[in-house]
């Protein structure tokens, strides 16, 4: 009979949302470096979960390579001590990756709100006390045995707690952790209510800015199957789904902090669309009149380049330096123009989506 070994699908998940996180991160920097050339903490707090979340795979795949996965019974007791060290050490880095992200996409919407500055306070206290919640629980992790050693090889003289300790604590920080993005996910959505613009614009920042909502959800399944940290006697096998959700849920979190911020890259790759499109319909026009060598109005007159580009361009993005927005032709970097970013102080701004009227970018804007 072949021994069951679930260990290949915690790699199946945690490897692929890895290659897609350092895809979208590396276009993040690339933006922030190359397109506006503006950093801020969200993206430092964002590069440090990832690394913690990079940490945690790293253990979990030395874990998995040592038998988790597999029932206790089919493991020599070298494997067994080993799948379980690694398995408790990872735990610590996803806590942490889960925090540093959610700091992260806390300081990007406070980039964004600057209409709600008295919203700041609350938001910083927020940040604190979750991160003083989470570095509890990294405590729990590795605290509940001294010495810590005890937690994976119960032949290390020593004592711990009673499991049920840490298993409480972890679903209050789970609760939280869940809360906490449900939170991040609906804030933006009040603050673009009440913007006067179109309404599948509201629509498009809305899912954008809150994608947290899927985070949550693995949040919430995560934190269910955290009973199996109070399973010791088959620690391996119980933790199979813990260890599947604790990877969904960090990189569902990095995913998304990072595609907010590549609104400026999708709008340069559309106008490049716009711009051959309408460059091949002004060829088109000029074949059509030369064939017909006639002197009528040129139908395709409307469709030409130099109309195309007078349109309104609804997700706009403006590249700023020193505290101002440029407009216009003369820009170093391509530059579209919005009627909705002037009549609502800029919709995105530098690298955000900026969801305010009357922020420093704004009113240099409306002054143009």
């Amino acid at each position: 009979m072949a021994i069951p070994d679930r260990g290949w699908v915690i790699l199946a998940i945690s490897w692929p949302f890895f290659g897609v996180c350092s895809i979208l991160l590396a276009l993040r920097i690339w933006v922030r470096t190359r397109i506006i050339r503006s950093w801020g903490w969200d993206d430092a707090f964002i590069i440090l979960a990832m690394c913690c979340a990079t940490t945690n795979s790293a253990l979990v795949t030395v874990s998995a390579h040592y038998g988790t996965g597999r029932h206790a019974s089919d493991l020599s007791d070298f494997q067994g001590i080993q799948s379980t060290k690694f398995n408790w050490l990872s735990q610590g880095f996803h806590v942490m990756s889960t925090n540093w992200g959610k700091v992260s996409v806390a300081l990007f919407l406070l980039r964004i709100t600057q209409r709600v500055k008295h919203h700041a306070p609350y938001i910083y206290g927020g940040m604190v006390l979750l991160t003083i919640v989470n570095s509890v629980c990294v405590y729990t992790i590795y605290g509940q045995c001294m010495p810590t050693a005890r937690l994976w090889d119960p032949n290390v003289d020593g004592s711990c707690w009673d499991p049920n300790v840490q298993k409480n604590y972890a679903f209050f920080q789970g609760s939280s952790s869940a809360f906490t993005d449900l939170l991040l996910a609906v804030y933006p959505l009040f603050t673009i209510s009440g913007l006067q613009m179109a309404l599948k614009i509201k629509i498009g920042l809305g899912v954008l800015l809150s994608m947290g909502i899927i985070a949550m959800a693995a949040a919430i399944v995560k934190t269910i199957n955290l009973a199996s940290l109070s399973a010791r006697a088959d620690y391996p096998w119980d933790t199979v789904d813990l260890t599947i959700w604790i990877a969904v849920e960090q990189y569902l979190i990095i995913l998304a902090a990072c595609i907010p911020t590549l609104t400026p890259l999708f709008n340069i790759v559309i106008r490049q669309r716009m711009s051959k499109r309408n460059t091949s319909s002004a060829q088109k026009a000029a074949a059509f009149s030369r064939s017909r060598q006639s002197t009528r109005p040129d139908p395709f007159a409307p469709f030409s380049r130099g109309r195309a580009e007078q349109r309104a361009y609804p997700m706009a993005w403006v590249r700023s330096e020193r505290g101002q927005t440029g407009t216009g032709s003369d820009s170093e970097d391509p530059i579209i123009t919005s009627a909705e970013a002037n009549n609502n102080g800029g919709i995105l701004l530098t690298t955000e989506i900026h969801v305010q009227g009357g922020s420093e970018y704004g009113d240099d804007q409306s002054r143009r």
